[in-house]
């Protein structure tokens, strides 16, 4: 349960883990955005349109 107004939530959630683990979720954490950013950037209207035919 969070009640620790001062420390953000994500940190709260990251005191949890050792040094290596925290590492490791770091270096996914930027993968995930860069891969984002690559397809907001390159191929954002295809990405929609695929996933709109995917959930039809």
């Amino acid at each position: 349960f969070y009640t620790d107004e001062k420390l953000s939530a994500d940190k709260f959630v990251l005191q949890k883990f050792n040094k290596e683990e925290i590492l490791r979720i770091e270096k996914l954490q930027k993968e995930i955005n860069s891969n984002l950013q690559f397809v907001y950037e390159n191929n954002f209207p295809s990405f929609i349109n695929n996933i709109k035919v995917g959930l039809l």
